[in-house]
C-alpha cells in the first residue's frame, strides 16, 4: 500500500511544474494527445493558446531571477483563475504557457485572450514593473493532420503577433 501511494505521489509530481504548481510540458503533451483523439473520434472542438511573457529575459536581467519567478507565479495564478474546469493550463518551459480551451470557437478564444490580458494589465505583478504578454492560438479543424501541426500553427501565430507588438 505504501509503495502504491508513493507511486501515485511521484506520478502527480512528475506532471507539475515545480515553480508554479500548474501542469508541465509532460502533462500538456498527454492532454493535447487526448484532446486530439477526442476531436478525431467525436469532433469535440478545442483550441490551443500559447501565452508568452514579453521581454522576460530583460525582466530577469534588470530585476533578478526572483522577480522573474514572481512574475511567472503571478501570471500562473492570474490565468488559473480564468480557465474553466474543462480547460487545461500549463507551463511548457521558461516564460511560455499553454491553454487547451475545450469546446471553444473563435469568439470564446478572443474573449479568453482579451480577459487574460485585461487581468494582467490590472494586476501589479512586480510593484512598479509592468508585465505584458503576447498570445498565439490555433483552432483544431479537419485540415490539421496532427497535434504537432496544431502547436506549430499557434506558435507561428504567436511570433507573428510578437512582430506586430
Amino acid at each position: 500500500l505504501y509503495h502504491l501511494e508513493l507511486q501515485h505521489t511521484l506520478e502527480r509530481k512528475s506532471y507539475r511544474d515545480h515553480l508554479t504548481g500548474i501542469g508541465n510540458r509532460r502533462k500538456f503533451d498527454k492532454e493535447l494527445a487526448e484532446a486530439f483523439e477526442n476531436y478525431t473520434r467525436y469532433e469535440h472542438p478545442f483550441a490551443l493558446v500559447i501565452i508568452d511573457i514579453d521581454h522576460f529575459k530583460d525582466l530577469n536581467d534588470k530585476y533578478g531571477h526572483l522577480a522573474g519567478d514572481k512574475a511567472l507565479m503571478k501570471l500562473s495564478e492570474t490565468v488559473s483563475k480564468r480557465v474553466r474546469k474543462t480547460d487545461y493550463f500549463c507551463r511548457i518551459g521558461g516564460d511560455e504557457f499553454v491553454v487547451l480551451l475545450k469546446e471553444s470557437d473563435d469568439d470564446n478564444i478572443q474573449q479568453f485572450i482579451s480577459d487574460v490580458k485585461h487581468r494582467i494589465q490590472e494586476n501589479e505583478f512586480l510593484s512598479d514593473k509592468d508585465v505584458s504578454i503576447t498570445t498565439g492560438y490555433s483552432i483544431m479543424s479537419e485540415k490539421i493532420e496532427n497535434k504537432d501541426e496544431l502547436f506549430e500553427l499557434a506558435d507561428q501565430n504567436l511570433y507573428q503577433n510578437k512582430k506586430e507588438h
